[in-house]
C-alpha cells in the first residue's frame, strides 16, 4: 500500500511540472498607430518696423546751414520749412544777373532801332541788301542773348528759393543727419521723413532660405512690444542682390492692417511658414524602437482592415 502511494505521489509530481512548464508567459506589447504626418516648417526672422515711403530731404543747392528748424520724431506737414543755409553768394548771384540782362536790354534796343533806321533806308534803295542783313543779325543776337540772360536770372532767382529746405510731404522725421553750422553740398541727406499710410518689416533673409521665404503661404508679424498680438504680413519685395557687407537679402514685409500702435522703429519678429507637401510627398513615421528591443528585433504590421479590439 505504501509502494502504491509513493508512485501517486511521484506521477502527481511529474504531471504538475509537465502542466508548469507549457503555461507560456505573456509579454505586453507597445501598439503604435503608423499615420501620415506632413512636412510642415516654420521660421522665425528679426526685423525693424518701417514705413513703406521714406524720403531723403536734402538741399538742391550746398552751402552752410544757418537754420534747422525740426528735430527726429517731429511732426510736419507737407511745405513745412526743415532747415535754411545761408544765401549771401546766390543772392549776389541774382543782382549779377539782373544787371546783366539790364545791359543786354539796352543792346537790344539800340540794335532794334538801327534795324529799323536800315529798313526805311533799304526801302529807299540807299543802303544794299547786305548792309540790312549785317543790322537784321546784330538784332537777332541782341535779343537771343537777352533771352539767355533773363533765363539765367531765373535759375539764379530759384536757387535763391531752394535755400529754404521744405518738406515734400507730411509725415514724420525719423533721422537729422546734419547740424547748423554744417558745410553740406547739392543733394547730401539732411532729414529724413517716413509717410503716413503702409508700415512694413525690414529682414534681412540668408541666402539659403531665400527660395523658402518666396514659396510662404504665411507670415505672421509679431511685436516684442505687445506681446500676445498678431498681425498677418505679405512679402512684398526681396531684393535680387545680396548685401555686400551681411550677405544677406533683404526683405520687406507688410503689415496688414497695422494700426496705431504699431510704432515706426519697434522691434519684430516674422515667422514665415511654409506651405504643407503634398499627400504624395508626406512622409510616414514610424515609432523608434527601444533600446532593449534593438538586440532584437522592431517589426512593424500594416493590416488590410481595422482591427477590433479584443476583450
Amino acid at each position: 500500500m505504501n509502494k502504491l502511494w509513493i508512485v501517486a505521489t511521484v506521477l502527481l509530481a511529474a504531471c504538475t511540472q509537465a502542466a508548469e512548464k507549457a503555461v507560456e508567459e505573456v509579454r505586453p506589447v507597445r501598439v503604435v498607430t503608423i499615420g501620415v504626418a506632413e512636412s510642415t516648417r516654420r521660421v522665425e526672422y528679426a526685423g525693424e518696423v518701417r514705413a513703406r515711403y521714406e524720403t531723403r530731404l536734402a538741399f538742391r543747392v550746398g552751402g552752410k546751414i544757418t537754420e534747422r528748424l525740426v528735430d527726429t520724431g517731429a511732426t510736419v506737414r507737407r511745405g513745412q520749412p526743415v532747415a535754411r543755409i545761408d544765401a549771401a553768394d546766390l543772392t549776389l548771384a541774382v543782382a549779377s544777373a539782373k544787371a546783366q540782362v539790364a545791359s543786354l536790354e539796352s543792346e537790344t534796343a539800340l540794335a532794334d532801332a538801327e534795324y529799323k533806321r536800315y529798313r526805311d533806308l533799304r526801302e529807299k534803295n540807299f543802303i544794299s541788301q547786305a548792309e540790312f542783313d549785317r543790322r537784321a543779325s546784330t538784332l537777332s543776337t541782341a535779343q537771343s542773348r537777352l533771352a539767355a540772360a533773363r533765363a539765367q536770372e531765373r535759375q539764379a532767382a530759384n536757387q535763391v528759393g531752394y535755400t529754404t529746405l521744405v518738406a515734400e510731404t507730411a509725415g514724420v522725421i525719423t533721422a537729422v543727419e546734419a547740424e547748423a553750422g554744417q558745410v553740406v553740398a547739392a543733394g547730401q541727406t539732411v532729414a529724413k521723413i517716413a509717410q503716413p499710410g503702409e508700415k512694413e518689416v525690414v529682414l534681412a533673409i540668408p541666402e539659403s532660405q531665400v527660395q523658402f521665404i518666396q514659396n510662404s503661404a504665411a507670415i505672421t508679424i509679431m511685436l516684442n512690444a505687445t506681446p500676445g498680438k498678431t498681425w498677418k504680413g505679405r512679402l512684398r519685395e526681396l531684393s535680387p542682390a545680396a548685401d555686400p557687407a551681411t550677405r544677406t537679402y533683404p526683405a520687406r514685409i507688410t503689415i496688414l492692417e497695422a494700426a496705431d500702435d504699431v510704432d515706426l522703429g519697434m522691434s519684430a519678429r516674422a515667422v514665415v511658414g511654409r506651405p504643407a507637401a503634398r499627400r504624395s510627398a508626406s512622409r510616414s513615421r514610424f515609432p523608434r524602437c527601444t533600446r532593449a528591443a534593438r538586440a532584437r528585433r522592431c517589426m512593424w504590421w500594416a493590416p488590410t482592415a481595422p482591427c477590433s479590439p479584443s476583450r
